[in-house]
């Protein structure tokens, strides 16, 4: 199975990445990266990677997930009408589609959670309220084939939840 993880060029949360990737990969899932451009992306902690491809190469027509980093560069991405394209795609297909941190925002502003259960980051909570999404308090959340998370500290539950909603 196939996973795809988007991140910001910059400031993007390295543990999110990067924990959330190994869990995904020690199962044996093939993980690609993603970030608006192919040049060298920055974590806010200093982690870089070269992303394999940039987001306008995605398609849900060759990936099982779509997995959201936050992070503070995620918040460039809240409105980005592409992205919230790509999102729906995904979730039209009924694959699964991960957000972690302030990513979660994204998926609200995209319509893909409203009425459903999800949790953000403390910084992101009106954004679900804004677009009627059931916000839960809770480290990870999976509802249907959408799996949030709260921030760094769920980066390993996150991967392993994704797993299970991949149902693997």
């Amino acid at each position: 199975m196939r996973v795809v993880m988007v991140v910001s060029q910059n400031d993007f949360r390295d543990e999110e990445l990067f924990d959330t990737k190994k869990v995904l990969e020690d199962f044996g899932l093939e993980v690609k990266v993603a970030a608006p451009k192919k040049n060298m992306a920055t974590g806010k902690l200093g982690g870089i990677i070269e992303p394999d491809l940039s987001i306008d190469e995605i398609s849900e027509l060759f990936f099982d997930a779509l997995v959201l980093i936050g992070g503070p560069g995620a918040f460039n991405f809240i409105e980005d009408k592409d992205l919230h394209d790509l999102i729906k795609k995904f979730v039209q297909e009924k694959k699964t589609v991960g957000a972690i941190c302030i990513a979660p925002a994204i998926l609200a502003k995209a319509g893909v959670l409203t009425k459903k259960k999800a949790t953000v980051h403390s910084s992101g909570i009106n954004y679900l309220e804004q677009e009627k999404v059931n916000y839960t308090d809770q480290d990870v959340v999976e509802d249907e084939n959408i799996v949030t998370a709260n921030g760094p500290a769920a980066s390993s539950i996150f991967g392993q939840t994704i797993i299970k909603n991949l149902k693997i």
